[in-house]
C-alpha cells in the first residue's frame, strides 16, 4: 500500500463543496459524466470526507463478503449487504467513510470462514456476510447480512447455512436495503457438500441429493447510479465432491472447489461484479470472492484426509460510493487539473 495521503476535491458553484482522502493513492477515485460526479472508496478502514458547503448526495454503501468454510465440503461465504440512499443532505463537516473489509476464508479443517466487516458513513451501518460452515461440529454456515452456507460432512447430518439480518437505515435517512437472505443447507451422509452461501439478492442453494456443491446467491445490480451497472453481492458457492455447481453468484461470489483427491474443476466464479470471483482450478480450494463487491468466498471441497492441505476463499471487500449532482463547475483536483 502507499504511504501517501490522496485528496480529491469537487468545486461546485452549488449544491456542496468536499474534499475526499486516504491513505493510498490508488484506491480513490474522482469520475464524472454529464452533470454527475462520484467518489469512490475501495480502501478498507477508515477514509474521509471533509464537507466545506452542505449540499445533497447519493450514496453506495456495500458491506465486506465472509469467507468460506474448509473441509469435507466448506460451505460457502454470505455476501455483505447492499444499500443506497438518494437524497442525502450533508451538512458541512468531516465525515468518516469506513471501507468493510472481507472475512477471511479458513485454512483448517473443521473451521468456518470469517464474516465480512460493516461498511459505515453518517450513521449507516452496512453489515458483513457471515461465514461458510464447515465438517464435524462446525457445520452450521455463520448468521450475517446474509448467511453463510451449511458444511458438508459435518454432525449432526445437514447442517443448517446461517440466517440472513437485513440492516437499517437510521431515523431521517430513506432507500433500498439489500440484504436478510440465508445460506444453504448442506447434505451430509457421505456426500461431502455444502451449501452456498447468501446473497444480497437471493438465498445460497441448498444441496437436495448428490455430491455437487450449492452455487452461491446472485447479488443485486445497482442501475443508474455509477457509470456501469455493477452487481453487488454474490454469495460464495459451496464446495463440492462432483463436477458440476459450487458456483459463486453473481456479483463477484468466489466459486467452490471440488474434490481434491479426484482431481475435479472447481465452480466458476460469480461475474456481473466491479471484479469477477475467482473459479475453476484443481486441488479442493475455494476460491476468492472479487474485490469491492461485498462477495462470499467459496468453500473447500472434499479431501483424501491423508493429503489434505486446502483453504477456503476469502470474501470479498465493501465499497463506499458518493455520488454528487451539479449543474456547476466540473472536478478538481488540490494540484488544479480539471478531472473532466
Amino acid at each position: 500500500r502507499g504511504t501517501s495521503t490522496e485528496r480529491l476535491a469537487y468545486n461546485f458553484d452549488s449544491p456542496l463543496t468536499a474534499t475526499a482522502a486516504n491513505a493510498d493513492s490508488s484506491t480513490l477515485s474522482a469520475t464524472s459524466s454529464g452533470t454527475d460526479r462520484w467518489f469512490t472508496y475501495l480502501q478498507t478502514g477508515t477514509n474521509t470526507l471533509s464537507v466545506t458547503g452542505a449540499g445533497v448526495i447519493s450514496v453506495l454503501l456495500v458491506g465486506g463478503g465472509a469467507g468460506g468454510g474448509n473441509r469435507g465440503g466448506g460451505g460457502g461465504g454470505g455476501a455483505g449487504a447492499v444499500m443506497k440512499s438518494t437524497s442525502h443532505t450533508l451538512g458541512t463537516g468531516s465525515y468518516n467513510v469506513v471501507v468493510g473489509t472481507g472475512g477471511a476464508g479458513s485454512s483448517t479443517g473443521g473451521t468456518k470462514g470469517a464474516s465480512g466487516t460493516s461498511t459505515t458513513f453518517n450513521g449507516i451501518t452496512c453489515t458483513g456476510g457471515g461465514g461458510g460452515g464447515a465438517d464435524g461440529s462446525n457445520g452450521v454456515g455463520v448468521s450475517g447480512s446474509n448467511g453463510g452456507g451449511g458444511g458438508g460432512h459435518a454432525s449432526p447430518n445437514n447442517p443448517a447455512g446461517g440466517s440472513g439480518t437485513s440492516p437499517t437505515f437510521p431515523s431521517g435517512i430513506s432507500g433500498s436495503v439489500h440484504a436478510g437472505y440465508s445460506g444453504g443447507a448442506s447434505r451430509s451422509g457421505g456426500t461431502h457438500s455444502s451449501g452456498g452461501g447468501g446473497g444480497a439478492n437471493g438465498g445460497g442453494e441448498t444441496v437436495a441429493s448428490g455430491h455437487t456443491g450449492g452455487t452461491g446467491g446472485d447479488g443485486t445490480q445497482i442501475t443508474g447510479f455509477e457509470s456501469s451497472n455493477y452487481y453487488y453481492g454474490g454469495g460464495g458457492g459451496g464446495g463440492g465432491h462432483s463436477t458440476g455447481d459450487s458456483i459463486g453468484g453473481k456479483g463477484g461470489g468466489g466459486g467452490g472447489g471440488n474434490s481434491a483427491h479426484s482431481v475435479l474443476t472447481g465452480g466458476a466464479g460469480g461475474t456481473g461484479g466491479r471484479n469477477n470471483g475467482g473459479g475453476g482450478g484443481t486441488g479442493g480450494n475455494g476460491h476468492d470472492a472479487g474485490a469491492n463487491t461485498g462477495g462470499g468466498g467459496g468453500g473447500t471441497g472434499y479431501h483424501n484426509s491423508g493429503s489434505y492441505s486446502q483453504t477456503a476463499g476469502d470474501g470479498g471487500s465493501g465499497i463506499a460510493v458518493i455520488k454528487f449532482s451539479t449543474t456547476g463547475n466540473g472536478v478538481t483536483l488540490q494540484d488544479g487539473s480539471i478531472f473532466e
